[in-house]
């Protein structure tokens, strides 16, 4: 930034932050992460408006780092749905098939477990990303040719490379095992592939928006884009906005879609959490990605996204949807 002589314009709405910062540091304190981590981005300018990071633990991470380019997590179940929209822009799947989760899945040797187990009925597709179906999504995968197709929509989608958050900031490399063999069937459950939060936030930004040049930026912008749906992405926003109920009232005003991640890290005896987000699902104006590393209470029974940083972001977003450019709308008028 010191190379830069010109005076940087910032896309950062400074009382969305400080409302954010005020309630992420409460959820903090509750939750105990090590870290916990905060982004919103108004998807029609491709500004990030709210990056907020706060580091939990005794030792800190050394001032000069941006999380948001410079760390790099496995996401767990957040990337079941880039596999739905390779399957979908590929027309591999019907989204009325069944797929029969309760039969074994192999990876080499290893057998994928699900949870719950023995659903006791075939699931569709829409019913693997509201259970978080592992085998579910490795089945729709394998419908995929995993190079020429499913390598190549990840390509395009930002998952294997670095990208820029504005200002010539570049992110770190993501961390890829092989896109051959076992690890085809890895990736679909978010798992051999380490990316960075911005190149998390800009893949949904592509397959959400249908704009494939999508990149948020920490650039003030003032070309306003509008959304390129096809196919793909809007069959994908009617399944996750249907994966992503809950009993949230905001869930309901705001027509919020969403997808949550766990992800076993060091030994397994501890997770990352994600939840992306966004709203409303038939037209996206925002989008937002929520992360906890190690937390050590939950709100739920289980240690997961859904009982750490999910409701973590409807506390958020009770605070800030005033300042958002937003209308609650009626779910009777969706076609869901």
């Amino acid at each position: 930034l010191n190379k830069i002589n010109e005076d940087l314009i910032l896309g950062i709405d400074i009382d969305v932050q400080k409302k954010v910062y005020e309630i992420l540091s409460k959820e903090i304190k509750f939750l105990e992460p090590d870290f916990g981590l905060s982004i919103i981005v108004d998807l029609s300018k491709e500004e990030i408006i709210s990056n907020v990071f706060i580091d939990n633990r005794d030792e800190k991470f050394d001032e000069s780092l941006m999380p948001i380019k410079d760390l790099l997590f496995e996401f767990g179940s957040v990337f079941k749905p880039f596999t739905v929209y390779s399957a979908l822009r590929n027309k591999k799947i019907d989204i009325n098939e069944f797929f029969d989760v309760d039969q074994p899945v192999y990876i080499g040797s290893k057998l994928i477990d699900d949870y719950p187990r023995n659903s006791n009925s075939p699931l569709q597709v829409k019913d693997i990303l509201k259970n978080s179906s592992n085998r579910g999504a490795i089945l729709i995968r394998r419908k995929i040719d995993c190079q020429k197709e499913y390598k190549n929509d990840f390509s395009n989608l930002g998952l294997l490379e670095n990208v820029s958050v504005g200002f010539d900031i570049i992110s770190k490399d993501p961390e890829l095992n092989n896109f051959r063999g076992a690890y085809c069937d890895n990736f679909p459950y978010g798992y051999g592939m380490a990316i960075s939060p911005i190149q998390l936030i800009n893949a949904y930004g592509k397959i959400i928006t249908g704009r494939d040049q999508f990149m948020a930026s920490f650039e003030k912008k003032s070309k306003i884009k509008l959304n390129k749906f096809n196919y793909a992405s809007t069959t994908l926003n009617k399944l996750l906005f249907y994966a992503n109920e809950t009993s949230e009232e905001l869930y309901k005003n705001f027509l919020v879609a969403g997808k949550t991640g766990t992800a076993d890290i060091g030994d397994k005896t501890s997770q990352n959490v994600a939840y992306i987000s966004y709203f409303p699902y038939n037209d996206p104006k925002y989008l937002s990605l929520t992360f906890m590393s190690n937390p050590k209470k939950k709100y739920g029974p289980y240690m997961t996204a859904g009982n750490t940083v999910k409701p973590v972001f409807f506390n958020i977003l009770k605070e800030i949807y005033v300042n958002l450019d937003l209308s609650i709308l009626d779910i009777k008028g969706t076609d869901i």
